[in-house]
């Protein structure tokens, strides 16, 4: 199986400060965000996130109350470039599998760009995606990417 990392969503009202109070909780338990896409539909705002240590964060948000679910998604490394997109994107229609969304990382891999993906087949689209040659990064991957190369390497 590709590798995959964790994602976690959380449902909030669209009230202000609310976005705040999930990131200082998450900040209160040393936790890192390594990825975060905010989407607003009305009354009410879907943040997903990738961070460093998805158990604790999840436990961190439901201690203020708030609703957190977990779900696999892909990282994948990108040639800092035109066209590296447009490929990852021909290959997954290719084989008939729609991208339901994606988000970049805050910080890059190596001097490449780290996208998140998420698929309706998330093996499938990682086999894929690994066959042909993109490098999946595991969710440790991930979480190394925020911090320096000496603490990934005794981690």
């Amino acid at each position: 199986m590709p590798p995959k990392v964790r994602q976690i969503s959380i449902f909030l009202e669209n009230r202000v400060g609310r976005l705040m109070e999930a990131t200082k909780a998450l900040s209160r338990e040393a936790i890192n965000i390594l990825g975060i896409s905010v989407v607003e539909v009305s009354d009410f705002g879907i943040i997903r996130l990738v961070v460093d240590a998805p158990d604790e964060a999840l436990a961190a948000l439901g201690r203020i109350g708030l609703v957190a679910t977990e779900q696999e998604v892909l990282a994948v490394e990108l040639t800092d470039g035109p066209g590296s997109l447009a490929q990852l994107l021909t290959l997954l229609v290719q084989a008939e599998l729609s991208v339901q969304y994606t988000y970049g990382l805050l910080e890059k891999s190596r001097g490449r760009s780290v996208i998140v993906l998420r698929v309706g087949d998330v093996d499938g689209a990682g086999l894929i995606l690994d066959d042909s040659g993109f490098h999946l990064l595991s969710h440790y991957e991930v979480a190394g990417l925020g911090r320096g190369p000496e603490e990934c390497a005794t981690s």
